[in-house]
Order: structure tokens, then sequence, then C-alpha cells
């Protein structure tokens, strides 16, 4: 409400001839003094100098009760003052000198165009334009800028052919912003953009087929992650509409994890056979000082009432072993294989978001649909009990450089739930 207020009143006053920002701070420093008066006025000051009233009258009384509460009780913390008028001026004074003293700053922010509670990105894409005005301003590369003023400037050895100043001034906003890679993958030979709209859907083999026409476009020097991104239809906040369960992907992660065992005594000689990553004192000393340079952690449901204390440091990373997760076992032996083959931990975030990787870009497009499918239908299999039919929001598929295309809804497994004898239910 306050930067509303100062935003309203910038846009007012907010001119050439109008009073300046250091007018608005000087008013706003001099209204603002009122504040102690205000704070006299205030129902708790007010309720407590009655109450002390009240024990002065009672001291008037020779009772052995009243001389006990007078010891008791001390001094005011301020000095009395009754409501008025001027006391209520005193008030409405000093929220008109917070009001300006906010008006002062928002106007420097609007003039330096720096976004409050809005990030970058979004500002320089057009966001909220009618408080922080049109996108931002990119300068053009310095080699675009001389092979403009010399064509025979050499360009650099990465830079699309296709690419001139007079195609860099055409391009979006958040396109002139990237890097070399992006405008490969994304543009054809010609200059003309092949990436789909935002809120364009596509089945998982066109989506998967996109991002690799990009890749073959301009492959990256390392094998990068598919990516799958999921948008909820439930609310973390309740423990009935929560996700945390592990799956298996058929064909693997392609990512080698290490997998640390909070294991009982007698058991190091086993673990070091299974390949365990990191076991027993060692392991929990780490952890103690907040080293933690494992993926997975697993332990026996006899090791977690020791390792319960070691939760502070282990749950803020998401490290901390659960039934529902997998990861206390019974067995080490099938537990090490299975984490450290295809088996992958599923959780929602605070915004109910799940993300995960389905496979590298060398496994094909074969591989990479079947993992895909697998998550989406052990999802649906392991719901959580307060979930409903429209299970998914919204789900992205993308590769580590490249933008996210969003899956067609119609590729989701159908939600089975119980029925609760509701007719106005929907059908999705």
């Amino acid at each position: 409400q306050a930067a509303r207020m100062a935003y309203n009143i910038c846009n007012v006053w907010h001119s050439p001839t109008g009073p300046s920002r250091t007018s608005f701070c000087i008013w706003g420093a001099l209204l603002s003094v009122n504040l102690l008066a205000a704070y006299q006025q205030s129902a708790l000051q007010i309720g407590f100098s009655s109450a002390q009233h009240k024990l002065q009258l009672r001291q008037s009384l020779p009772t052995a009760q009243s001389h006990a509460a007078a010891e008791r009780t001390g001094a005011s913390f301020l000095p009395r003052k009754d409501a008025n008028a001027s006391n209520s001026a005193n008030f409405w004074l000093s929220i008109a000198g917070v009001a300006l003293a906010g008006a002062a700053c928002c106007s420097y922010k609007r003039e330096v165009q720096v976004s409050v509670g809005v990030s970058n990105r979004q500002r320089l894409r057009g966001a909220f334009a009618d408080i922080y005005g049109p996108q931002g301003e990119t300068a053009a590369p310095d080699w675009l800028m001389k092979s403009a003023e010399d064509p025979g400037t050499e360009k650099p050895k990465d830079a699309p052919p296709w690419l001139t100043l007079d195609k860099w001034e055409t391009l979006a906003k958040e396109d002139q912003r990237r890097d070399f890679w992006w405008w490969k993958r994304v543009f054809d030979s010609t200059g003309k953009k092949l990436k789909p709209e935002r809120t364009e859907t596509h089945t998982i083999s066109e989506a998967v087929d996109i991002l690799m026409d990009m890749i073959t476009r301009s492959p990256g020097e390392i094998d990068e992650t598919v990516e799958i991104q999921m948008s909820m239809n439930l609310d973390s906040k309740f423990p009935d509409q929560q996700i945390r369960t592990s799956l298996n992907l058929p064909h693997g992660t392609g990512k080698s994890k290490r997998v640390a065992v909070f294991s009982l005594p007698g058991e190091d000689e086993e673990l070091e056979n299974l390949g365990a990553a990191k076991y027993g004192a060692l392991l929990e000393k780490e952890i103690q000082e907040g080293v933690c340079d494992f993926d997975v952690l697993i332990a026996k449901p006899q090791a977690m009432p020791k390792l319960a204390k070691l939760g502070k440091i282990l749950g803020p990373k998401r490290l901390m072993p659960s039934p529902k997760s997998g990861t206390v076992v019974t067995d080490y032996a099938k537990a090490i294989e299975e984490f450290q083959g295809g088996l992958i931990e599923l959780r929602n975030e605070k915004w109910s978001l799940v993300m995960c990787g389905v496979g590298k870009v060398s496994f094909g497009k074969e591989k990479i649909i079947e993992n895909f499918k697998a998550v989406l239908q052990g999802l649906a299999d392991k719901k959580p009990a307060g979930a409903e039919k429209k299970f998914w929001n919204k789900v992205w598929i993308k590769t580590t450089h490249n933008p996210a295309l969003q899956i067609d809804p119609s590729e989701f497994p159908k939600i089975e739930i119980e029925d609760d004898d509701s007719d106005d239910e929907d059908d999705w």
C-alpha cells in the first residue's frame, strides 16, 4: 500500500515543474518528527496509562496488597498524554511525512529505472510498463557496431552469418540479450525465428523433435540434460497435496549419483564392497560440519533416531531420508543399485512445481520419450490423496541450453479419483 501510494503521488507530481524529490524528502523529515506523539496516541500507550491510573487509586488504600502491587509495578514507560485533537493531528502529520519520504524514494527509483519487487528480466520484457515504463534499451555488441561502420571487420568465430546490426535492431528485446548459441538454435540460416510461441502446445514427440533440431543446428560442447518442469494443480500447504516419491526411469538418467549411507556400527565393510560413496563415522562427522557432497542419503529405520539430530542440516538441503521418497531402506544393495541407476526422487516445491531430468541428448528421441512418459505415468499412479482430476496445470520440456516447449494436455495420463458423489464435478 505504501509503494502504491508513493507511485500515485509520483504520477501526479513527477514533472519538471512539480516538486523535486529533495523537497519531498525535506517535508517528510520535518513531518515525521511527530512520530513520538503519534505513539503516545496509540492504543497500547493509552491502555498502559489507564491501567497505571487504576493502580494509583488502589495504592491510596492502606492494605498490604496495594503496597505489594505498587512495588511490583514501577514507573510508567512514558508520561501519559490524554487523547485530544492535537495528538490526532500529530498522528496524521506523521503519516503524511512517511508518505512523502516514500514518494521521494519512489521518484528516484523511477528516474534510474530500478525495479522494486520485479525481476530485471520481467521489467526488460515490458512487465508492469505502467509503473516502470517501457522496455529498457540494450546497446548492440561492439563487434556489430564496428562491422556496420566497416563491412570488412572480422566477426567472432561463432557469430551467425545472418546477424547484422540492422537485423539485430529488429529482434525482440529478450532476443537481443541472447548469446551466439541461442541465435543459431532459435533462428534458421536466413535469420527467421523458428521457436514456437510461448502459448503454443506440442505433443511429446513434436517437442522432442524441435529440441533435437535446435541442437543439430548448433551442437553443444556438453551432453545436455533433457529436463521437464511440471506445474501441478496442488496446494503444498496441505499434507494430502504434497508430492514426495521416487520413480524408476526405464533408461536411467545418464548421470551417476553419489549415494551415501548413514550406517549402523559394524556395516562399514559391507558398504565398502557395495560401492557406497560415503558411510560410517566419517560421514556423520562431515554432515555435522555442514559438508554434504553427495546426491542421495539412505538409511535403515534403526538409524533414523540418531539421524534425526542432523535434520536441521539435511532438511534445508533436501537430503533427509524419508519413507515416502524411498530413502529409508532395508536392503542396502538394492537401494544403492537403484539410485545409481535410474531411480529419481520427486517432490513439489513451495509453488507446486516438480522438476527432474529424463535423460541426456545422446539417449536419442525414443528413450527420452519413454522416460518422459514414465515420469508422467508414475506421478499419476502415486498421486497424493488430495489430488484432483486436473492433476497437471502445465508441463514443459527443455534442454540445458534450449528454450522450454509446452506440452499438450492431451498427452497427460488420466487421473482416477474416488467418487465423492458430487454432481457438480467437471470431467477433465
